[in-house]
């Protein structure tokens, strides 16, 4: 996590790495080192808690 994006901004690149925040991928993902060359890659970021 990065703790210099402290809030959600509406921009994956960085809501994904704010503190706070979880992200899941679906679709695409030989670019970033695996398998999968669909034509979608979808990311979706959350804002929660660990308990």
């Amino acid at each position: 996590m990065n703790p210099n994006v402290e809030k959600v901004l509406g921009d994956s690149h960085l809501d994904e790495n704010a503190i706070g925040t979880f992200h899941i991928a679906l679709g695409m993902n030989y670019l970033f080192g695996g398998k999968n060359k669909c034509l979608v890659h979808i990311d979706l970021v959350g804002e929660g808690t660990v308990k």
